[in-house]
């Protein structure tokens, strides 16, 4: 059964590997290199509570995952993120990326950002 819920530390090698494939199969993210564990726990930590990581989770496997990131740290742009969402190559097709992009959307409201 697919649970969406919110992304510990744990959950970094899976959301890792999922980026990973993102930068060497897709045109996706404009980062060129993978990322290691390290620079993934700095972005990590770089969240928090205005600015979630959630993931979508089937068997203990991570599929897919979500987070609002800083847009800009001028302060005009406080209360406006950039979305990222990325899904396993072989889980994409099944509906997991809508719903991980409704309760981002939903977290993000419940942070305080708003929509555009």
């Amino acid at each position: 059964m697919l649970t969406i819920r919110s992304a510990s530390i744990k959950d970094l090698d899976g959301i890792t590997n999922i980026y990973n494939e993102a930068i060497s199969k897709t045109v996706a993210t404009f980062d060129t290199e993978e990322k290691s564990i390290d620079d993934q726990k700095i972005w990590f930590q770089e969240h928090g509570p205005k600015n979630p990581i959630i993931v979508a989770e089937e068997n203990g496997n991570i599929l897919g995952w979500a987070a609002l990131s800083k847009y800009s740290t001028r302060c005009a742009y406080s209360n406006t993120a950039e979305i990222s969402l990325y899904i396993k190559d072989k889980y994409q097709g099944r509906g997991i990326g809508k719903k991980l992009m409704e309760k981002i959307i939903q977290e993000g409201k419940k942070a305080g950002l708003l929509p555009s």
